[in-house]
């Protein structure tokens, strides 16, 4: 049994979301509702919940891992919004899942699966030895699934799995270990701002790589990744570039 809060601006709305993840989703419990963010950190604070529903309208001026700085409390959350350019707030705060409103059943099944597929992951660790790491907002994403918005919802991927990213006109083709193409409705930027703090590097306009999937580098200006890919090496990155492969 998975314990659940819901957190949204619209008391009216707890109940129609409570009916329905009670229908779906017998295995999970709904503790608590709240309508503000300090509510919310009281009752996280108190429940310990599994799961957190939130609405994006409460995340105005949050920072990445605010409300888990602030309970101490590492659950897993699923954003709940009305509109879809929010998805970049859920990548940017790890959510386990987005969901449009009016909610529908099968995006609701796809986000709850993968958050309890992330808590199964998480206690298998926990039950074979690997103590959990201090929750903070970049440790705490690096352990986790990161969810790449596509045209579709999201796609979730380990981030070490990702080897690079490439610009490809407004969006991004994000390629894996797996050899899978992810096409992603966000720009090469937002991916920029969100995966140099884990190792990423970015060595032209076009390309972001990941440092730990490198296997060579050409002095004429390029790097070939372990999936045998050449990216292009501009030449005011070249010294930057190579003082980064240094502390590796």
């Amino acid at each position: 049994m998975l314990s659940a809060l819901i957190v949204e601006v619209e008391n009216g709305n707890f109940s129609s979301l409570s009916l329905c993840i009670s229908h779906y989703f017998p295995d999970i419990q709904i503790n608590a509702c709240a309508s503000c963010l300090d509510e919310a950190s009281n009752l996280i604070k108190t429940t310990q919940p599994d799961l957190v529903f939130f609405d994006t309208v409460l995340l105005e001026g949050m920072e990445p891992g605010a409300l888990h700085r602030l309970t101490g409390c590492p659950f897993e959350w699923i954003f709940i919004s009305t509109a879809r350019n929010k998805a970049l707030d859920a990548f940017q705060h790890a959510a386990a899942g987005f969901v449009l409103r009016p909610v529908q059943v099968k995006d609701l099944l796809i986000a709850v699966n993968n958050v309890k597929k992330r808590i199964a992951d998480k206690r298998e660790n926990q039950h074979n030895g690997q103590l959990p790491r201090k929750i903070d907002s970049t440790s705490m994403v690096r352990q986790e699934i990161i969810g790449i918005p596509t045209m579709e919802g999201f796609e979730f991927l380990p981030v070490q799995e990702i080897i690079r990213c490439e610009a490809l006109q407004k969006c991004t083709r994000v390629f894996t270990e797996a050899r899978k193409e992810v096409f992603s409705s966000y720009n090469l930027g937002e991916f920029r701002k969100q995966l140099t703090a884990w190792g990423f590097f970015s060595p032209h306009k076009s390309h972001l790589i990941n440092l730990r999937h490198v296997r060579k580098y050409h002095r004429e200006g390029s790097i070939i990744m372990v999936d045998g890919s050449y990216v292009p090496v501009a030449k005011r990155k070249k010294g930057e570039f190579l003082n980064q492969v240094n502390h590796l």
